[in-house]
């Protein structure tokens, strides 16, 4: 059947569990032209719209140009919910305010081997209690156009499309400069399948991650989501190490210019036969990596004594020291050092 205008609103699903207003059985088309569902409530699946196919050719099919699903309620999928062998073709419309008590607050897909597709129109301010406020998908979903799946919410935390399991985007053609996509995953990798002529990589500036300890990184022609690795260069002064990052893309360190700093610092002490007095680092953002401080003989003008004789400890017995410590390596090594004191241990007169 083909919705052309009018509304669709204030349902509620009492004998079927499925589909507060509009549900697409085997063999069915439901084309959205334009007109509103809203207001409309399902005790489990699809508040709005349902589809759910058979085993061949009879799949139950959703395609979408204009249109406003708004403001529907279910267990699974609030706004719509396509189910066993159902397809989804979304080119234009909106699915926006809907709410979902488990998942899938704008649209939910359960797996299978139809299409499910976004081609345009907006997925926005959607909710769900447990995961994916606007998709959940777990199956190829293609993607195209100027889509605009954002601000939508589970609970108070952003999510937009979470892949589930096997799901992957497919970019089935170009995304406008306009899209903009925000995207989790059940186990945060690369989630794009780039089969065809349109390449993720192309287009990586259209997604974002819900999750704020992933980004969005290029691997090949694909997008995945990763933690940011640092791309440091180090300078040093005296006993302070800097390391700049320069991959500013997701860097944690923006809010301090994209610095950390590495410090050492000594302050020595007396000798007791005992004690060795090392140096201590301090290092707050890890930059340290797997270096080691290491400790030389100090000349009386405070330099580095012998570089090939170092101590193979902390030094215990008076004297004047040197200890250092260097991060990174070959011409983008740089090295921090303080000079201390162990001082000697006061006579004593014999009894």
């Amino acid at each position: 059947f083909v919705m052309a205008g009018g509304t669709i609103q204030n349902l509620f699903s009492t004998r079927n569990r499925h589909s507060g207003a509009v549900r697409v059985g085997k063999g069915a088309i439901f084309t959205m032209n334009g007109g509103s569902i809203y207001y409309n409530t399902a005790s489990e699946n699809a508040g709005g719209v349902y589809a759910y196919g058979v085993e061949g050719s009879n799949k139950a099919s959703v395609i979408i140009n204009e249109g406003n699903i708004v403001k529907n309620t279910a267990q699974l999928g609030g706004g719509v919910c396509i189910g066993y062998l159902g397809a989804f073709t979304m080119n234009g419309g909106k699915i926006e305010g809907n709410t979902a008590t488990l998942a899938g607050g704008g649209v939910v897909q359960n797996g299978n081997e139809y299409e499910f597709a976004v081609n345009g129109g907006s997925i926005t301010e959607n909710k769900a209690m447990s995961l994916a406020g606007g998709i959940a998908c777990g199956a190829p979903f293609n993607l195209s156009g100027g889509v605009i799946i954002t601000g939508n919410k589970v609970g108070d935390e952003d999510g937009n499309v979470y892949l589930i399991e096997d799901g992957a985007i497919t970019l089935t053609g170009a995304l406008s400069d306009t899209a903009s996509i925000g995207v989790s995953m059940q186990t945060p990798g690369v989630f794009t399948s780039s089969t065809g002529e349109f390449k993720a990589k192309d287009y990586s500036s259209c997604f974002f991650s819900d999750n704020s300890e992933y980004i969005v990184k290029t691997v090949g022609d694909e997008l995945k989501l990763s933690t940011h690795e640092h791309s440091f260069t180090y300078s040093a002064e005296d006993g302070t190490i800097t390391a700049t990052c320069t991959d500013h893309n997701g860097c944690p360190l923006a809010d301090s210019d994209y610095k950390a700093t590495l410090t050492i610092s000594a302050n020595g002490g007396t000798y007791d036969g005992n004690t060795s007095y090392g140096a201590t680092v301090t290092d707050e953002n890890s930059i340290k990596g797997d270096a080691v401080v290491n400790y030389y003989k100090a000349t009386d003008s405070d330099e580095k004594g012998d570089p090939l004789s170092p101590l193979t400890t902390a030094p215990t017995y008076a004297g004047r020291y040197w200890a250092e410590i260097t991060v990174g390596t070959g011409d983008n090594a740089a090295t921090a050092h303080v000079v201390y004191n162990i001082e000697k241990a006061a006579e004593t007169a014999p009894n």
